[in-house]
């Protein structure tokens, strides 16, 4: 079921709104680490894909609002690419996206914004949690 699911909502967002504005490219990380971090809650709200994907639409990237885990099928559409992350130094609008697992349903998105992560809440670590989980990290190509 669960797979199923996926498979679905992933067809539904590759296919829906976001096509629309795939042609649109230019993104600005430092507005985008700007606005996350001056909205920022001082605890976490459970609300990080909305709060990284109104810093994207400040830093000019127009993306809708999905699950957390679903942006790594999102952002390549709208030019962001897969960062290696052997060897990996962060760079301010760099997105990191945690898959989902069965204690965090809908996963979890960030931003970094030149010195921390930040989603709806300003992080201790790119990875809120206490357990790890499997992530992908994106950033814009210019």
């Amino acid at each position: 079921m669960k797979i199923t699911f996926k498979i679905i909502v992933t067809l539904l967002l590759v296919f829906g709104t976001t096509i629309l504005f795939s042609h649109l490219k230019s993104f600005n990380p430092e507005k985008a680490a700007r606005y996350v971090t001056e909205n920022a809650a001082p605890r976490s709200k459970t609300c990080c894909a909305w709060y990284v994907m109104r810093a994207m639409h400040a830093g000019g990237c127009p993306i809708s609002i999905y699950p957390a885990w679903a942006y790594k099928y999102i952002l390549p559409l709208h030019n962001f690419g897969k960062v290696d992350k052997q060897n990996y130094r962060p760079q301010k609008g760099d997105i990191v996206v945690i898959e989902n697992s069965k204690a965090h349903f809908w996963g979890h998105i960030a931003m970094y914004n030149g010195e921390i992560w930040v989603s709806d809440f300003k992080q201790r670590s790119m990875n809120p949690y206490r357990k790890s989980y499997p992530y992908e990290i994106f950033r814009c190509r210019k």
